[in-house]
């Protein structure tokens, strides 16, 4: 089986990233924006003036360094081996004075490959770095690194950044600031150049800057209420061209009618967890460390699992009553409590939501049947974002953005 790597990131229906490999580990820094008031300049340079921000010494942004483990070395971890019921290795726990880290082991080699590294600051239980490993596994063979994906957290476990790595090169390096007013920064270093984005508190305003190999500007682009409202290109570092981003723009309004039309991208309700789960009656299995792993509940309707991990935190629940299955992912290693929950629509279709922690949506269905793939992305107050719909076969390809209004902003 070979896991996608999908590394890029939206805020509020905005692509912060450049999709570019090997990246760099350098920035150019950008100070607030600063009205130009010289009457030399001209209206061309006055107005790309107040949207270009000031460059001041190159901001270094370090990519993590990957701990990479062959089999050899994953059977000569310290640590506390934790087994299954069925008496397989689960995960690998060595705690320290300070962090504990989680190995946990990859189910098609539980012996010999890591797919996720968990490091936990052991004073706030809370975690400051995972590291999780796309990978393709052949029997007999060496594991090949297809992806890693490397997550940094502060104190508070706020994401403060990302590094990407493509088979054995550096693909991107993200990191996150956030002021003190609540405005935040995005800043994405890649081989091709370095992307900035700013956005206020509220996302009502954000500004987008590309860089070149050089530093220098080539593009800044403001977005007011999710909307691009202008466009300035730059030549050299130079303002060439301002554009309105919004001057004559239609969008067929069949368009509109492709994602309303379809009932099935609604985001599933949202599940509350309203009781302990490890006091549920049932049928229990156990880890080789005591821990909970199973309790298995049976209903006059068909049965409810609920799943722990090696750490003895809810994984998992799946809810199967009359041939309808419901399966609900948990995520809550160092207290950051993600969710998804995925249904069974019918015969090879799986539709999948996922509950980000900033109260934004995804939902993602499946269609194995006719080899197509759907998603719909709403941002925290409910609103749809973007919808995209692709099918590998007829390769029928079409996505839709939206404003914060429901009118159709961009169609790619």
């Amino acid at each position: 089986m070979i896991n996608s790597l999908n590394p890029a990131m939206y805020t509020n229906g905005v692509n912060l990233q450049n999709n570019v490999p090997n990246a760099p580990v350098s920035v150019t820094n950008n100070n607030p924006i600063q009205p130009v008031a010289n009457p030399n300049l001209n209206g061309l340079q006055a107005m790309a003036g107040y949207n270009k921000a000031q460059q001041t010494t190159p901001k270094v942004i370090q990519p993590a360094l990957p701990t990479i483990l062959q089999p050899e070395a994953v059977h000569a971890l310290k640590g506390e081996r934790i087994k299954n019921a069925n008496g397989i290795l689960e995960a690998i726990i060595d705690k320290n004075d300070k962090t504990t880290v989680v190995y946990k082991m990859d189910p098609q080699a539980p012996n010999d490959v890591i797919n996720k590294i968990i490091y936990i600051d052991n004073a706030t239980g809370k975690k400051i770095r995972t590291q999780e490993n796309i990978q393709e596994i052949k029997q007999g063979q060496m594991p090949v690194s297809l992806g890693i994906c490397i997550k940094e957290y502060d104190e508070n476990g706020e994401q403060t950044k990302i590094t990407d790595y493509y088979k054995d090169n550096t693909y991107t390096v993200r990191k996150y600031e956030t002021e003190p007013d609540g405005s935040r920064k995005v800043y994405e270093v890649g081989s091709n150049g370095s992307y900035i984005a700013e956005l206020d508190s509220e996302d009502n305003r954000i500004r987008t800057t590309d860089f070149d190999k050089k530093g220098q500007v080539q593009e800044v682009i403001t977005y007011q209420n999710d909307t691009p409202s202008q466009v300035v290109i730059y030549k050299n570092g130079i303002p060439a061209k301002i554009e309105n981003a919004n001057k004559n723009t239609t969008f067929s309004p069949e368009l509109a009618k492709i994602p309303a039309q379809d009932k099935d991208i609604a985001p599933a309700q949202p599940y509350i967890l309203g009781y302990d789960p490890k006091t549920v009656q049932g049928e229990k299995t156990f880890y080789s460390n005591g821990t909970i792993q199973e309790i298995k509940t049976t209903t006059a309707n068909g049965s409810v699992i609920h799943s722990f991990d090696a750490l003895g935190d809810l994984s998992g629940i799946t809810i199967d009553e009359n041939g309808n299955k419901k399966q609900i992912y948990f995520n809550n290693i160092g207290g950051e409590k993600l969710y998804s929950i995925t249904e069974n629509l019918g015969k090879d279709i799986d539709k999948t939501t996922t509950f980000n922690k900033d109260g934004s949506k995804q939902v993602t269905i499946t269609n194995y049947g006719i080899k197509e793939e759907r998603h719909a992305h709403y941002d925290k107050k409910g609103l749809l974002n973007w919808y995209s719909k692709y099918n590998d076969e007829t390769h029928e390809n079409i996505g839709i953005g939206f404003d914060k209004n429901g009118n159709i902003k961009e169609v790619f």
